[in-house]
């Protein structure tokens, strides 16, 4: 069994990792800002001379790989990095897995020489790339440097699952074999750089029906980002999740977005922001729709649809609605272990919870998988 169980879910808005270090009874979660950079020795010799402070590993991820520098989550942004919408995941993943081994490795104190299990999480697009993605994180984490620190990690086990499959895999644990093969299943993933569809049909997945689009969330924050002044992605990104599907003026996470220091401007700068939200959420939401008339096809006899992503958990009213003649599952069940174990001094965190289920029903499988070996 390895030292360290963990599944890790790289995405645009924020990675999501879930770990256990071996003989403890629960597992934990790390989250860490999606940014990426590669820098040169000079800059990153100059960042750790001049820095002050002592930010936590997570927070301050950095480390050299093969001879390239990278930098990871919050201190990339100092870096000027972006959250790579236009990249390959698995290619930023690399670096993403490397800084979270790191982080966990220092948070915890474990020695620098470790074996890990582990499961990823990629969009279904990018899935035929599992195996190139296998080899190169292999021999990264052999001998790499983490906030000077040389570690040399043992992958022990290694699971590449497309988005979605977490929870689907929670699904089939929970109604059984016999159920999953008796009905059509699809799962969709409403995330932010993309949307994928993993259709099963007598418990195989539908190579024919399950495909990804390009059309994630961050395209309703773009449109809002194109009708408002000064606006950028990442901070209406927070504000549109906190503020919820019922905007208005008197919302603290709306209010904050307005910069002029007027307060007659500042009140119809809000209303201008509000309207564009609402303007572009009605946008977004007819070519999802439409999407989804496209994907599930009538002669597909969808016998349920499992709903995960944090803009599903956004758009919930409205899914419900279109999805009103076919059952659908929002991962109850997960849910209320997700909240116990995360978030039981932050009751209110529903939304992240919900963006954590697929990421931790991937982990209660490897979990089971570690344990079957056993």
């Amino acid at each position: 069994m390895a030292d360290l169980t963990m599944s890790f879910d790289p995405g645009a808005s924020l990675n999501k990792v879930v770990y256990q270090v071996r003989g403890e009874k629960t597992p934990t979660l790390l989250v860490m800002q999606p940014e990426v950079i590669l820098v040169t020795h000079e800059a990153l010799k100059s960042y750790v001379s001049n820095r002050l402070g002592n930010p936590r590993p997570e927070a301050e991820a950095w480390g050299v790989v093969n001879d390239k520098c990278f930098v990871v989550g919050c201190l990339a942004r100092e870096f000027l990095a972006d959250a790579g919408m236009r990249e390959l995941k698995y290619e930023r993943a690399v670096y993403k897995v490397l800084a979270a081994v790191g982080a966990i490795k220092q948070i915890l104190g474990l020695p620098t020489k470790f074996s890990i299990s582990l499961a990823v999480l990629l969009p279904w697009n990018e899935y035929p790339d599992r195996e190139r993605f296998e080899r190169l994180l292999r021999a990264s984490l052999k001998n790499y440097t983490f906030r000077d620190e040389r570690l040399r990690v043992k992958l022990e086990h290694f699971e590449c699952r497309p988005e979605g499959s977490g929870l689907a895999m929670s699904r089939l644990n929970t109604k059984g074999l016999d159920w999953f093969r008796s009905h059509s299943i699809a799962t969709l993933m409403f995330g932010h750089r993309n949307t994928s569809a993993l259709v099963f049909v007598e418990g195989k997945l539908n190579h024919i029906h399950t495909t990804t689009t390009d059309l994630g969330f961050h395209q309703m924050v773009e449109m809002v980002v194109r009708r408002t002044s000064g606006q950028s992605a990442d901070m209406l990104t927070k504000a549109i999740f906190s503020a919820g599907a019922a905007i208005n003026e008197s919302q603290s996470a709306i209010a904050a977005l307005a910069q002029s220091r007027d307060e007659h401007r500042r009140a119809e700068e809000v209303r201008v922001i509000i309207s564009a939200i609402a303007s572009s959420r009605t946008q977004y939401w007819r070519r999802l729709s439409a999407w989804l008339d496209t994907t599930l096809q009538p002669q597909l006899n969808v016998g349920e649809v499992i709903l995960c992503g944090g803009a599903a958990h956004y758009f919930k009213k409205e899914l419900q609605g279109y999805f009103s003649s076919t059952p659908t599952y929002w991962g109850d069940e997960l849910m209320k272990q997700v909240q116990t174990i995360f978030f039981a001094d932050h009751p209110n965190a529903t939304a992240l919870a919900f963006r954590l289920l697929d990421g931790f029903g991937l982990f209660l499988y490897l979990q089971e998988r570690e344990a079957a070996v056993i």
